[in-house]
């Protein structure tokens, strides 16, 4: 029920049953069992949960209504119900329990939250990087990264999955240029029951590789393979030099 807030000030009997009472339809709070038989000299337990979906503070009223109560009989008597031998039943509220609660966003911490990878690095080559998410909230979350697949492919290891209060989870971000130049992505993260996804940030340099392969340098521009001045190495007779490659990445 929703709360009744109006001041009700009795003079004299006053009668109770005037007092209106709304059905809360957008309630946060639920109780289990929501029926049963109460029996006498026992103890009945009750679990009472708090379920928000809202990012607001929420305020009800539970009833305990006993059903099929039967009338006294001083009150039997005064309705004329007695004089014919009539028992009146009817439901009687026996309990009122004033609940509140209040919600406070998702405490989500990247670390880091911002990925900047240094240096140049091909097109189409997997980079690897590891990064955490914090759960600083009095709840669990629920996780799932999205991918990035325009151009430039983003992903996260694992994607989805369950984060408890006060734990961290290790992920691991793969990254893979399409085109050369310097690239900016915002990877989002859905938390379930949150509006407002975790953003991690991402920051790259990506270069063409060469058509040739590797650039290959020789140790020396040139080489002479005759023997001394201007002579030259007879007919079917060898010579060698040394010489040294570089690579040059």
């Amino acid at each position: 029920m929703k709360p009744n807030l109006q001041s009700i000030l009795f003079e004299g009997d006053e009668d109770l049953t005037k007092i209106k009472y709304n059905l809360e339809t957008d309630s946060a709070f639920s109780i289990t069992p929501a029926m049963s038989v109460l029996y006498p000299h026992t103890d009945h337990p009750f679990t009472l949960r708090y379920f928000p979906r809202k990012l607001k503070s929420y305020h009800s009223v539970l009833q305990i209504v006993l059903e099929n109560i039967p009338e006294l009989p001083s009150l039997q008597k005064q309705n004329g119900h007695h004089e014919h031998g009539e028992i009146q039943e009817e439901d009687v509220i026996a309990l009122e329990i004033d609940i509140k609660g209040r919600t406070e966003p998702f405490q989500l911490l990247l670390e880091p939250y911002l990925v900047v990878i240094p240096g140049e690095h091909y097109i189409g080559v997997n980079i690897r990087r590891s990064f955490r998410m914090h759960n600083n909230s009095k709840s669990s979350v629920r996780f799932t990264w999205g991918k990035i697949s325009d151009c430039d492919i983003l992903e996260v290891q694992p994607y989805s999955g369950k984060l408890g209060p006060n734990e961290l989870q290790d992920f691991e971000l793969i990254l893979s240029g399409g085109k050369p130049g310097h690239s900016i992505h915002a990877l989002p993260c859905k938390i379930s029951h949150c509006a407002e996804p975790v953003i991690l940030h991402v920051e790259a340099d990506f270069k063409v590789r060469s058509r040739f392969g590797s650039p290959v340098l020789f140790g020396s521009s040139s080489e002479s393979f005759g023997r001394t001045g201007t002579e030259s190495s007879p007919p079917h007779q060898s010579a060698s030099v040394n010489c040294s490659l570089q690579n040059g990445l």
